[in-house]
């Protein structure tokens, strides 16, 4: 089931845009609106809110940092010219412990790793 949610979890992009405040919770109405339970929607509404120390599931866990750490892998992309093949596990140590990089993509969670 979790690559399900992994793979749904922003399912609302488009329609929440830049609005993160409606982020999760939108997408979980979707999802429960199709039929899909609370097991899929409820890491999705969560998703945008955990806070580090503060899961619920492993799911939870697991898509936060999941979420977080492709978003760091993004910026680290674009920094590089855009190709995430270019991106090495050292320029995202590096940059993750940086706090001005990506500060609105990568949350403070990620941080603490």
């Amino acid at each position: 089931m979790g690559e399900v949610i992994g793979i749904l979890h922003d399912i609302d992009y488009e329609e929440v845009g830049e609005g993160m405040e409606r982020h999760g919770d939108v997408g979980a109405d979707m999802l429960l609106a199709a039929g899909l339970g609370d097991e899929v929607a409820g890491p999705v509404r969560r998703h945008n809110y955990v806070k580090y120390g503060d899961t619920d599931t492993r799911v939870d866990t697991a898509l936060t940092a999941a979420d977080n750490i492709s978003g760091l892998v993004i910026a680290c992309a674009m920094v590089k010219g855009g190709s995430v093949t270019d991106v090495t596990a050292k320029t995202v140590r590096k940059k993750v412990k940086d706090k001005a990089f990506a500060a609105g993509t990568v949350s403070e969670k990620l941080r603490h790793i």
